[in-house]
């Protein structure tokens, strides 16, 4: 449930997992529209951010994406856009949007999902939090901003990993998949893969250790982190998708946009916790983000 404070016109969202306080702008100029960034531009490059860090019982991630422009001729198809990447010490889950494709401007699908893989070996265990749509529907939204949001929690004896999605500015927020996948089930994968039994047994997931943001080439903007283990309801998903004003609860709240000349990799949340840009990594500016 939204209510309005009184201080201002922040919303306070509320949960079982205290409040998630989405600050409104107060009477302030705050900007609804900024300047997006262009990632991943060199292929398999090092044009992303990171941090060495995460919330501990569950993360909660969102972002503005986009794909690049496919141009005016049909058919036209684009693959997996990894966008966010969420590290264990010993598995990595990949977090992608914009596998789409159109036959024409009313003949289109999209795909987002995640993907998980156990470390050191790098081994696939599946696709999960599936989302595709089917053809049949116009291209338009597929085009323009797509928000996307996963929490994943590591638990006693497995991963959850929810998705959702939000086609365009003024479209309300939609689940888009759920997936619980038991260490049990991610360990007979892991020998499949031929991986030694012994070392699969021994393979317990930790806690998420750091993510980064951004790998496959397209745009990105307003990127968001927060701590949270119990589901969100659709209402606080939709603030934080929607808020311009800095978020001083989120974990960290990035503007993720190109601003003066140089991208904002900061952490307007205050809590200081700034990406940084891969060594040898370059960002560009990119169109105008979403306006909210």
């Amino acid at each position: 449930m939204l209510s309005n404070s009184d201080a201002g016109d922040s919303a306070v969202v509320h949960s079982d997992s205290g409040p998630i306080l989405v600050p409104g702008d107060g009477g302030a100029n705050t900007p609804t529209q900024l300047t997006s960034l262009e990632v991943g531009r060199t292929h398999y490059g090092p044009d992303y951010s990171l941090r060495s860090d995460a919330p501990a019982g569950g993360t909660l991630f969102s972002v503005w994406t986009r794909i690049l422009d496919p141009g005016n001729s049909y058919p036209w198809s684009r693959g997996n856009m990894d966008v966010y990447v969420l590290r264990g010490s010993n598995w990595h889950f990949r977090c992608l949007v914009g596998n789409s494709s159109a036959q024409s401007a009313s003949d289109a699908r999209y795909n987002a999902n995640s993907m998980l893989f156990s470390d050191p070996d790098g081994g696939w265990l599946g696709d999960f939090s599936y989302f595709e749509s089917s053809g049949g529907n116009p291209e338009a939204p597929y085009r323009g901003w797509v928000w996307a949001a996963w929490q994943i929690v590591v638990g006693n004896d497995a991963f959850i990993v929810r998705q959702w999605l939000k086609f365009g500015e003024g479209a309300p927020v939609q689940a888009a998949g759920s997936s619980e996948i038991t260490f049990a089930s991610a360990r007979a994968t892991m020998v499949v893969n031929g991986v030694d039994p012994g070392v699969a047994a021994a393979w317990t997931p930790s806690d998420a250790t750091g993510f980064q943001v951004g790998s496959d080439w397209g745009f990105l903007n307003r990127a968001h982190m927060i701590g949270r283990a119990s589901q969100p309801s659709l209402d606080e998903l939709e603030a934080i998708a929607s808020h311009t004003h800095p978020n001083t609860a989120a974990w960290a709240d990035y503007p993720f946009a190109w601003t003066n000349g140089a991208p904002d990799l900061t952490d307007v949340s205050g809590n200081g916790r700034d990406l940084s840009l891969y060594s040898g990594g370059v960002y560009y500016a990119g169109p105008a983000g979403p306006d909210l």
